[in-house]
């Protein structure tokens, strides 16, 4: 009779819902799979794919987002079954559909992969606060909340992105009280606001543009600040063929990397490729590239490259683009950028302080804050509770840069001590210092799909051992 490999998956969003079903489609053998996941919300969604925003497109075609590699559609002909009979519009694979369908196709798909598997799957809602070894059977024992364990030979740490790193100081937190919203993306942002009142958010990135957009579709009043260090918004999406650029990755200098990225797009535009389709064909490269990287050129990166790279990476579909510049236009956006200075109450109302290049010290008056600054990654501080305990522990270990944990080239995460802790791994934003480019459904794919053939096979092969050495 053969073993049951288990494997606790921890965290059941996004990247633990994905990861589960590639486990349970590789699987031939018997498995136990435990998804565990403290927010009933979340389940298979994860915090991006669960929001209840009147405005929350996917920043990414309907055609690109297949969680199976050998079936790049798929995303895209489940919408067409299942939810072009209530779309207003034809669904196109260049359509820019709503967060919430995705949520529904992980859903299903996981359904699906549960179904016709020879693998079990347990949903856990509880949160894992600790986490100990038995050396004697390798197996993990995994303290729940309630004070319940579970019992697991593999682990897979799918946490997903961690709420955006803390913006204001205590005081200014203070001063503000419930008109600020440190997390958006735990409560509905806009529960305390008033039709008319002046609303900061502070980021201009791609949280920024689905919070103003859907304060519009609320038909709000007041004025709108969003604001950054260097007041740059998300570039503007483009369907168009694939450009292909050939880079010398193997160099450790990143104004080198840069060259070549420039010199690619200049050649592709004389073939009549836009740049957007030559970032994209960078993206397979990206983690070798950044793994190439001197450790002064990814502080260099991070300190003057980070924000234009981001922009042109990270980009906002075409029509969040034209309400974005038709509510500057109308004057119900501004822009802001500079140096935040502080918070204080002025004349009975709330007053923004910062200074601006070429213009100095100014202020601006609102009555509530909104931070969507974008996910943190120092964990050792603050965040996971969980990853802070075995972070203490020495079982994983933050990253220099504070982007993530140290992860190998399978996502196996790697101890204070600089070896692999047996049988774990990380999917998803953990494994962002490791490869920078890890929080998209794209790399999340290829990390789940790679993982789970990785565990199948170390299983078979060490079943297999263990059957010679018996005879």
């Amino acid at each position: 009779m053969e073993s049951t490999t288990t494997i606790a998956i921890i965290g059941g969003g996004a990247s633990g819902t994905i990861t589960a079903i590639h486990l349970l489609e590789e699987f031939k053998t018997p498995l136990k799979i435990y998804l565990l996941e403290r927010r009933q919300k979340a389940v298979f969604r994860g915090v991006a794919y669960a929001t209840e925003l009147e405005f929350e497109p996917l920043n990414v075609p309907a055609g690109k987002m297949s969680i199976f590699s050998d079936a790049p559609l798929d995303f895209y002909h489940w919408l067409l079954e299942n939810k072009q009979q209530v779309s207003t519009e034809p669904i196109t694979a260049d359509s820019y559909v709503s967060r919430r369908w995705f949520g529904d196709y992980l859903a299903e798909r996981l359904a699906r992969s549960k179904a016709r598997a020879k693998g079990a799957l347990q949903i856990i809602f509880a949160e894992a606060t600790e986490i100990t070894n038995n050396s004697s059977n390798q197996n993990y024992r995994i303290k729940l909340a309630d004070g319940t364990y579970i019992k697991a030979g593999y682990l897979v740490f799918a946490t997903g992105n961690e709420p955006p790193a803390e913006a204001l100081n205590n005081l200014e937190t203070a001063i503000l009280g419930q008109n600020y919203i440190p997390d958006p993306w735990k409560v509905h942002p806009f529960q305390q606001l008033s039709p008319d009142d002046d609303v900061l958010v502070l980021g201009t990135g791609l949280s920024m543009v689905d919070h103003v957009i859907s304060l519009r579709k609320r038909n709000h009043r007041g004025k709108i600040f969003a604001f950054s260090r260097h007041g740059f918004l998300p570039l503007t999406q483009q369907a168009g063929q694939q450009g292909q650029v050939t880079f010398s990755y193997q160099t450790s200098d990143i104004l080198n990397i840069l060259k070549d990225l420039r010199a690619g797009i200049a050649d592709s535009k004389k073939q009549g490729v836009d740049w957007q389709q030559v970032i994209n064909s960078l993206r397979d490269d990206t983690p070798a590239i950044w793994r190439g990287l001197s450790p002064e050129s990814k502080r260099l990166f991070l300190r003057r490259l980070k924000p234009f790279w981001e922009i042109h990476r990270h980009r906002m579909p075409i029509d969040s683009a034209r309400i974005i510049d038709e509510m500057k236009q109308t004057g119900k956006l501004e822009i802001l950028h500079g140096k935040k200075d502080r918070i204080v109450i002025e004349a009975g109302r709330f007053a923004f302080i910062f200074t601006q290049p070429g213009l100095g010290i100014r202020s601006v008056a609102i009555n509530h804050v909104i931070n969507c600054t974008g996910p943190a990654g120092n964990y050792s501080g603050y965040g996971n509770q969980l990853i802070r305990h075995l972070l203490s522990r020495g079982w994983m270990k933050q990253d220099e840069l504070g982007l993530g944990i140290e992860t190998g080239y399978s996502g196996e995460i790697i101890t204070a001590s600089g070896n692999a802790l047996p049988n774990a791994f990380a999917v998803g934003p953990l494994r962002k210092a490791t490869e920078w480019e890890s929080t998209a459904i794209r790399e999340i794919k290829i990390q789940a799909e790679q993982l789970a053939l990785d565990i199948a096979l170390n299983y078979t092969n060490r079943d297999n051992l263990s059957r010679l050495v018996k005879f």
